[in-house]
């Protein structure tokens, strides 16, 4: 977890912003979740229901039907949403 200064802070568009993991954290905005460097800029459209933060390269997301699957930090989906549930990417498993 980093931490960054009072002085690093601009005007947030977001509605909620997470902590970074491996460059990356997630962000909300209008109730969909996406994610964003450390330079402020969005790397991951805010179009999912949920996300979570990035492990071993791979993120947890849910699209707006529910179902979960995988993206990596381009936001490609890695593995398709499908599931009804998904726990983090750890240990390449």
């Amino acid at each position: 977890m980093e931490f960054i200064e009072f002085k690093d802070y601009v005007e947030c568009k977001y509605d909620n912003v997470g902590y970074f993991y491996e460059g990356l954290a997630v962000v909300r905005k209008e109730e969909l979740y996406g994610y964003i460097n450390k330079e402020g800029k969005e790397v991951v459209p805010c179009k999912y229901r949920n996300a979570f933060s990035f492990f071993d390269g791979f993120a947890t997301v849910e699209n707006e039907e529910g179902l979960c699957g995988y993206i990596n930090k381009e936001g490609k989906e890695i593995i398709p949403c499908k599931y009804l549930d998904a726990e983090v990417f750890l240990g390449g498993l």
